[in-house]
């Protein structure tokens, strides 16, 4: 320094010190940048080169955490500033906040000190002593240059400070400094696309889990238990809650967290104001994501959110992710996820796992509900039905008893009549008594019937039978009553004997059942006939009638209990409704199939089809 002169050095004076930085040295760095697969050196080697290439004193690189913050990932230059700097975390407002003017140098934005504001606005910065000069590098001025991916989204910034000569770098240090900004952009988009992948494969994975626990679990609470614990390890979070509220579909009431009974006790206001929130969230099939250092006041009308939010933050919570649970339209109750630290924010990709989560949660937490009350609800109508043959079985043997005493003496009275030679008036009064003892006599068989059909635990052996055998069984019963009103019965019997797989007894009742029915509804001068024969695997038994025939609109129900025909003609018959109900019964137990084909007035043919046995009857069932 000159004899006298000033201690103030100029920028002129240090102007000299931005040379030209030798094309080989900026080559060599591009080189080893290129060449790095990592992502940490590649870093590392933009930071260094600006500092060592480029002249600068400082150079950081930033990232974006979340909306809010930014961490320094590489920092070069002296120890005590990569020390201080590298780590850290800063809101992104203070780097670059919202309408900071700046001038654009470059890919970098020049902030001058003249021009730096707080979070409060202009700031007044003092000058450090020693620089002068409208070029002078001013300790507060910043340079930095935005980087972002793809979708032009901000992803983190290069920082540079201390420029050679301490003066504000001209337009060929700009240019070195652009190359350096674009392979650390390229560097960190390609590391955020890669952390974006795996932040998607990692939460898919909390989708496929559910999936599994939904499968394993035992009931809703267990489900419940586990659901909370699983957000917790996917999503990466502090703590889970999970609500489930009163609802139509039947789910267990409850609240369940990932710290389990360790868990503070939630204030009524704060689950009030939880379920208010997801109920309006739900509405809109979204998530809610709350920041309780700034929560906001319209979420909640009415609520003093600022108290609701000190309560989490009083338990180091800083942020809360909301989202309802439900499926279909119905409001199921909602879960919470719940972070703390300086990282709070939520990424779209954990927004949209949990988003699907919850949903797939509400229809797995439904269906179980369904399911669960389907249960109940066969359990009831198996007690119903269980009670109901019960009472059929009760009431039949009850019955009978009476019914054969009124029958006995009815005999004994239409005896005794004949050889009083009493009026026409008594004997017809008796014979009255005699036929409607029959009638429930008959009604008490086929209850008796159904009611054994019904019973889970009746036997059913599965043996030969000869089917001409039950039919020759069934002519034999109803010939005579056949007979008396002029109708017909012809057998035809088959060719070679025919064999069917089950009971003797019920292939008779089945096939009695379907005489008896022909018999009662055919005229004098009528034929019914039977037939039987084999077809492969299978025996067909037709019974063909040409008496009144059904009705089309009674052919669906007319194996149903208590059903008969509509036509006159068949209500003028006595009967139960019973009897083709007890066909259907019987022949499905036996394996097979009975179908109708009928016209009015031209007759009926009945077709049961049961599963041929290759075995003759007296040996194993084939």
């Amino acid at each position: 320094m000159p004899e006298g002169g000033s201690a103030v050095t100029t920028a002129e004076e240090m102007a000299g010190a931005q040379d030209a930085v030798p094309v080989p040295a900026l080559h060599a760095l591009m080189s080893r940048v290129h060449l790095s697969s990592n992502f940490q050196e590649t870093l590392d080697a933009v930071t260094t080169g600006v500092v060592e290439v480029a002249g600068f004193g400082i150079a950081a690189i930033s990232v974006v955490r979340g909306d809010r913050l930014l961490e320094v990932v590489s920092v070069a230059g002296p120890a005590d500033a990569v020390e201080e700097l590298l780590g850290s975390t800063v809101p992104i407002w203070d780097v670059d906040p919202p309408g900071q003017p700046h001038e654009r140098w470059g890919l970098f934005r020049f902030v001058s000190h003249r021009d730096f504001r707080g979070s409060d606005g202009p700031i007044v910065l003092p000058r450090p002593a020693g620089i002068e000069g409208p070029d002078a590098w001013h300790a507060y001025d910043a340079l930095h240059a935005p980087l972002r991916d793809a979708r032009g989204e901000m992803i983190g910034y290069l920082h540079v400070d201390e420029p050679p000569g301490g003066v504000r770098p001209d337009a060929a240090s700009m240019q070195r400094l652009d190359i350096l900004a674009v392979q650390a952009g390229l560097a960190v988009r390609a590391q955020h696309e890669r952390e974006r992948l795996e932040e998607q494969a990692r939460l898919a994975r909390l989708g496929h889990l559910l999936t599994i626990e939904a499968s394993r679990a035992g009931d809703l609470t267990m489900l419940a238990t586990r659901v909370v614990g699983l957000m917790r390890e996917e999503v990466g979070v502090d703590r889970v809650a999970l609500r489930l509220v009163a609802s139509e579909a039947g789910l267990p009431v409850g609240l369940w967290t990932s710290d389990g009974a360790d868990a503070p006790p939630l204030p009524d206001a704060l689950r009030e104001a939880a379920e208010h929130i997801a109920r309006n969230a739900w509405e809109r099939r979204e998530v809610v994501a709350i920041a309780l250092d700034k929560p906001d006041p319209g979420l909640v009308p009415g609520a003093d959110v600022k108290k609701l939010a000190s309560a989490l933050l009083a338990w180091g919570i800083r942020s809360v992710l909301l989202a309802p649970v439900g499926a279909d339209q119905a409001f199921l109750g909602y879960v919470v996820l719940m972070r703390s630290g300086e990282a709070s924010t939520w990424t779209t990709a954990e927004t949209k796992a949990v988003r699907e989560g919850s949903r797939d949660l509400g229809t797995v937490a439904l269906n179980r509900a369904l399911l669960a009350r389907s249960r109940d609800y066969v359990a009831h109508l198996r007690e119903v039905d269980e009670q109901k043959r019960v009472m059929f079985a009760t009431v039949s043997h009850e019955f009978k008893g009476p019914i054969a005493a009124i029958a006995g003496n009815a005999e004994l009275l239409e005896d005794q009549l004949a050889t009083l030679a009493a009026d026409d008036q008594a004997a017809r009064s008796v014979e009255a008594i005699a036929r409607n003892a029959r009638r429930l006599d008959d009604l008490v068989a086929d209850l008796m019937v159904l009611q054994e059909t019904e019973d889970p635990d009746r036997p059913q052996p599965r043996v030969p039978v000869d089917l001409w055998g039950a039919v020759r069984e069934a002519v034999d019963v109803w010939r005579v009553q056949a007979g008396n009103k002029g109708v017909r019965l012809v057998a035809e019997p088959p060719p070679a004997p025919v064999h069917v797989v089950g009971q003797r007894a019920d292939l008779v009742r089945v096939v009695v059942n379907l005489v008896s029915n022909a018999v009662k509804y055919s005229g004098p001068g009528s034929t019914v006939t039977l037939e039987a024969e084999t077809m492969g695997d299978l025996v067909r038994f037709t019974c063909v009638d040409e008496g009144i025939g059904i009705d089309p609109a009674d052919l669906d129900a007319i194996f149903d209990e208590f059903v008969r025909g509509t036509h006159a003609a068949a209500r003028a018959q006595p009967g139960t409704g019973l009897g083709l109900a007890i066909v259907r019964r019987l022949t499905e137990e036996l394996g097979g199939t009975v179908t109708v084909e009928s016209k009015p007035g031209l007759g009926s043919t009945f077709t049961v089809t049961l599963p041929r046995s290759t075995a003759a009857p007296g040996s194993a069932a084939g």
